[in-house]
Order: C-alpha cells, then structure tokens, then sequence
C-alpha cells in the first residue's frame, strides 16, 4: 500500500499537470525547458514544433482535399464560367474529386447575345486536378472530357458588331484555369434559324485542340445533315477555328451503309450573314440520302457530282447548292411506273415496258436556294429505251394554291394561320406561342396554338382546318416541263396515238412534250389520261 505522503503526491502532480494543459501550448512550450539542458531544451521544443506543424498540415491538406465538393467552390466555378463563356445564366451540378480528377455532373449555359451560342448543356465533365490548383497559380486541366455535348450555335447575328462580339467569345482565354485539348464521345452542334439554312452533327466523337490562337476540331462517326441533304455519316471532318474564321479543311461523307461518298471544303466568313464559299464532290451516293423519302417508290439508283456552296447561314436565302450531277460507271437512275405517264406508256406500247426505266447516261444541273429547287439542262438516257430532257422548279405553295387545295375561299384566313399563328422549326411546325408543335397534332393540340387569325376553334372542324391548311404548307408544288424521247415503234399499234405523235425524221425517235404543274401525286397525270383516251383502240 502507499503510504499517505505518497498518494498526496500523486494527487497534487495529477492536479498540476491538468493546470498546465488548461493554460496552453505556448506556456508549455516556454516552461516545460526548466531545468533541463540546452540540448534536450531544444529537442523538446522541436518535437512539439513538428506535431503542430503536421497538425497544421493535416487541416490544410483535409481542407484543399474537400474544397472542390463544398458548395462555395462550385458557386466559384459557376460564376467564373458565366463570366468566361458570356452566359446570360449558368447551372452547375454536383462536383465530386476522386484522385486526380474532378467531375462535375453538369453545366448547363444560356447564352446573352454576346456569346457564340444559344444554348450549351455538357454533361458529365471531367478534368484533372491537384490540391494546389486554383491556390496556387492556375488550375491547369489539361484536358477535358465532356460524356454528352449538346450546342446550338449561333449562326450569325443581328448586326455586323455583335456578331463579331459573339464570334470574338469563342477564343477568351480565363486566367484561373487552362486546358490544351477536349473531347467528347458524343457530341451534338446544330446552327442555321430556318429550313434553308440549318445544319446539325450529331452523335460525333470529337476530339480538340489548340493551335495557334485558334482551335482545331476533328470529328469522326456519327451523323452529318444540311439543308435537304439526308443524314450522311462521318468518316472524317477536320475544322479551323482561328479568329480569323472558320475553315471545314476537309469533310469526307457517307451514306448510312457506307456506300457513296460526298467530300467538301468550306470557307465560313464573318459578319452577320457569314457568307459561305466551299466545293463539294459526290461520287455514287445513293439518292435516298439526297431526296425526301417521298421519292422512294418513283426514283432510286446512284448518282455522281461536282459543284459549289455558297450563300448564308444567317440569310432568306440560306445555303445555296450548286451541283452538276453526272451518271458515271456504275451510276444508274432508275425511275418506275409509279409516275402516272409512265404508267400509261406501259399500256399502250405493246413492245417496250416503261416498268422499270434504268438510265445510265447523261446528267443534269442543280441549283437551291431559298426554299427552291430548279433543275435545268436535265438530258438523261436508257438506252435506245428512252430519252428525258427538261427543266422544272420545285416551291412551296402560294397562300392561294394552298386555299384552292382546299376549297377555301376566304385566302385571308388561310393567310392569317400561316403568317401570324405557325412558323417552321427543325421541318415541323410549331406554334410560335405556346412551342407546341403540330407533327402528331390531335385537334385537341392544335387548339393550343394562338389566337391571330382565327380565334381559338370552338369545334373539331375549326380544329381540322388549322391542321389540314399547315399540313398542305408542307406540299411542294412543281412547274416547268419535260420531254421524253419514245422509239419510233411505240404507237404502232395505237393510230391515233401515232397520229398525234409523229416520228420525228432526224432523231428517228417520238418526241412527247409534257408539263409539270402541281403537286408531285399529279404529275404527268392528265398527259397520262390522253395517252390511255388516244390508245383505247388498238390495231
């Protein structure tokens, strides 16, 4: 047992350490070298002095380890890229470290009117980074990798000073933070205000990096579509971005089961109708990657090409192709008995059969534009079957054709729903109020749309008008006329025919000029009727 002199002393050290300890590190430090010597002083006071500084270093790295997920970093970053990029408003998602690499779940950006897009939505953004960046100098991402990116770019602006504005935001550089390259496995541009002048690639793997002042893209796979063109797949594009311009250097195209191939090169100028300036090359692309599905069951084959692009982004006209197309080896037009005179050739030439016409000469020339297509110089060939030549232009419909179509005898009305309630976006109508579009309408959703014009209908007929006359916007109408060059024994069997189609002696072929008016179900067909009214009677 210990004896009571002992047991008060351990009592009273136990009582003198707890007063120390309450008095602080600093006393301790001064007081704890009493007594001792010089040498063991001085190796006390550097073991407390190393424990604080590790303590200290512990809090600081715990603290640099977690900044990038608390709250304050992420408003940091949300401001800095509003700033950056000229956001007229900015979201950033959640924002996670795991070891070198930050992620943010994503970053969603509206763009004011001086920055070089409409809208951007990057999802799942990755860069790297160490403890010290952003502390200490600029946080330097190196690269970044973008999983989604979505981007509707400007295609001009609405006067030369703010579209270099817009332009000029594509190269600002953030002192805070620098990186020399990204990339993204899906990406998604879109650009152009109208039909005449949209574009899109879609689901590209795109990979950039600088050069220069400038960045350099290169896209591979996915889709690429312009204007009337079809989705064309991606085998390669190569774009410069520089402050002077934008420069497409080289773009090869397929179509989607990489048969054909269309390659061309684009200058993009400046200004608020950046004018375009390229060349294009097709050879053998199929044309149901270069005509509406509405086509299908009268043409298809394979045909090639050379021409120009020009026009606007930003303009009435839109972008403007200039083709000559050319059937080279291998090419083939094949055009069926779908279209009505055709048809009709099949019935009354008792030795040729117009079922499946196969041209593989000749060519014809293309031009688009404003909404227009016109084909001149047409001179096609099937052998010693047929001969084609022509002109003809295709339009949308005049407010009066579409009112005649349908039996309407106020135009007015007609023009009130087209000019003030709809407008075209992305080929579907849609209402320029409410955003509602009339592709799958019901009459229940079209009587969302606004009240110019006609007020909102108060019964299913009012409802089925609005959408039949915005439908029949859609029709194109065809004028102009072509003639075909039958053989010389097609009618012999038919007199009258003969009779009022002589063989012409120079050309030993029968020459039937026939118009082109109307919509293309009607194309041809009252010259078809003649054909079977002068053919009924047979030798």
């Amino acid at each position: 047992m210990m004896s009571a002199k002992e047991e008060k002393r351990i009592a009273f050290n136990e009582q003198m350490n707890a007063w120390v300890s309450r008095q602080g590190l600093w006393f301790q430090l001064r007081h704890a070298a009493e007594g001792q010597s010089l040498m063991a002083r001085m190796t006390r006071l550097g073991g407390r002095l190393l424990l604080v500084v590790a303590l200290l270093a512990v809090a600081i790295w715990i603290y640099l380890f977690n900044r990038i997920e608390r709250d304050g970093f992420r408003e940091d970053v949300r401001i800095s890229l509003e700033e950056t990029f000229r956001a007229e408003s900015c979201e950033v998602g959640e924002i996670r470290k795991e070891r070198e690499l930050a992620t943010l779940a994503y970053i969603k950006l509206e763009g004011s009117e001086e920055a070089f897009y409409e809208h951007l939505d990057a999802r799942g953004v990755r860069t790297s980074v160490s403890l010290l960046d952003g502390v200490y100098g600029a946080w330097d991402g190196k690269s970044v990798l973008i999983n989604r990116l979505d981007i509707d770019l400007k295609a001009g602006g609405s006067d030369d000073a703010s579209a270099a504005k817009s332009f000029a935001a594509l190269f600002v550089e953030h002192d805070g933070f620098t990186f020399e390259r990204f990339e993204s496995p899906d990406a998604n541009l879109k650009w152009g205000y109208s039909i005449r002048n949209q574009g899109y690639i879609s689901n590209s793997q795109l990979s950039a990096s600088r050069e220069g002042d400038g960045w350099r893209l290169q896209f591979k796979g996915g889709n690429f579509g312009q204007n009337w063109l079809r989705p064309l797949k991606i085998e390669n594009m190569v774009v410069m971005c520089s402050p002077r311009g934008v420069i497409i250097e080289e773009a090869q195209l397929t179509a989607e089961d990489g048969s054909g191939r269309l390659t061309f090169d684009l200058a993009v100028g400046s200004g608020s109708q950046p004018s375009l300036n390229g060349k294009l090359t097709i050879e053998s692309m199929p044309l149901d990657t270069l005509l509406s599905p509405a086509f299908n069951e009268w043409i298809s084959g394979s045909i090639s090409g050379q021409g120009t692009i020009s026009g606007s982004t930003n303009s009435q006209q839109g972008v403007v192709f200039d083709i000559q197309f050319e059937l080279e080896d291998g090419d083939q037009l094949v055009v069926r008995d779908s279209i009505p005179i055709l048809s009709a050739l099949t019935v009354v030439d008792l030795y040729n059969s117009y079922r499946r016409v196969p041209f593989d000469q000749g060519g014809f020339h293309l031009r688009s534009g404003s909404d227009l297509f016109h084909l001149d110089q047409i001179d096609l060939q099937a052998g010693d079957l047929l001969h084609l030549a022509g002109a003809v232009t295709v339009r949308p419909p005049s407010i009066k054709e579409i009112a005649q179509a349908l039996n309407i005898e106020n135009v007015e009305q007609v023009k009130n729903i087209l000019e003030k309630n709809w407008k075209y976006q992305d080929d579907v109508l849609v209402d320029t109020q409410t955003g509602s579009k009339l592709t799958g309408a019901t009459p229940q959703s079209v009587e969302q749309g606004s009240q110019a014009g006609l007020s909102q209908p108060q019964d299913a007929v009012e409802s089925v008008l609005r959408s039949a006359i915005l439908n029949e916007r859609g029709v194109k109408r065809y004028e102009g006329a072509i003639k075909l060059g039958l053989k010389a024994d097609a009618f012999d069997k038919a007199p009258k025919l003969k009779a009022a189609y002589p063989v012409d002696a120079q050309t030993n072929r029968i020459w039937m000029h026939t118009p082109l008016e109307g919509r293309l179900q009607t194309l041809t067909l009252s010259q078809a009727e003649r054909l079977y009214l002068l053919g009924r009677k047979r030798q």
